[in-house]
């Protein structure tokens, strides 16, 4: 049986998350296909999963577009979203979306993964300790039904469909966030000339294709959405705002959460 992965992670928490769920499902031989990778044809798969993190308690903005983008597909399929702070409605809303194209929502998970966001780092914590024990075995639970689930695709039984929940709140605040006030969280980013070694990593990581090389990277502030991916990222840390230089990054997974997600 053949399944498929659609990730969008850029410090790696969701990639690492995805590779689990990939290992640990039996039966299914699950490709992992990176939304920023291009478009795929996913007819030859029997189940799609499609995967984000939280995003000011939704789905980033570049995966609402990679979704909008897509043709219609008629195939069941799964949510998944990590989150450092709170999840908010990224798997109610990635599953609305997905559904308006086809899909068949049939499971959902969301897995509290250590903070990648400087500012909820800055004025809160990391949750570098997460996910703890409960939420792996709850994880492990997920992968579990999951199993289950794709073993009755392959029998052609019936999979009933999900109908994927959020609070209230949730659904109010993610109607109230947008670039914008992500743009003004961040700040105008600046270089450091020396610290910057031109490496161009800033404009290869980030998803909305506001920065370009001009020397240094220049940065278009209109098409930013301040998910912090070039601060995060940068080898150096030669970019800085005002409110963050030097400090609170995270640039990958950090060595606890890869020991409790190793396969």
């Amino acid at each position: 049986m053949k399944g498929a992965i659609l990730y969008f992670s850029l410090t790696g928490n969701t990639k690492l998350a995805c590779e689990y769920i990939k290992g640990k499902v039996q039966n299914v031989d699950f490709d992992l296909l990176d939304m920023r990778g291009g478009v795929y044809d996913l007819n030859k798969y029997d189940i799609v999963g499609f995967a984000s993190f939280a995003d000011e308690y939704n789905i980033a903005r570049f995966v609402r577009s990679y979704i909008e983008n897509m043709s219609l597909v008629n195939k069941p399929a799964f949510v998944f979203s990590t989150f450092g702070q709170e999840n908010g409605a990224t798997t109610k809303n990635m599953a609305e979306e997905i559904s308006k194209k086809g899909f068949k929502v049939v499971i959902d998970h969301s897995l509290h993964t250590p903070e990648n966001y400087p500012p909820v780092i800055k004025h809160s914590h990391g949750f570098i300790n997460h996910p703890n024990t409960i939420e792996i075995d709850e994880f492990n639970m997920f992968i579990n039904d999951l199993t289950e689930i794709c073993k009755k695709i392959k029998n052609k039984e019936t999979v009933n469909e999900k109908r994927v929940e959020a609070s209230f709140k949730y659904n109010i605040l993610t109607k109230l966030t947008g670039p914008k006030m992500m743009r003004t969280i961040m700040g105008r980013k600046k270089i450091n000339d020396e610290l910057c070694v031109q490496c161009k990593k800033c404009v290869s990581n980030c998803p909305y294709n506001a920065i370009k090389m001009d020397s240094f990277p220049v940065f278009d502030e209109s098409k930013c959405h301040g998910c912090f991916a070039c601060y995060n990222l940068c080898p150096t840390k030669a970019i800085y705002t005002k409110g963050y230089n030097q400090n609170f990054h995270y640039p990958k997974p950090n060595k606890a959460v890869i020991q409790k997600l190793k396969l």
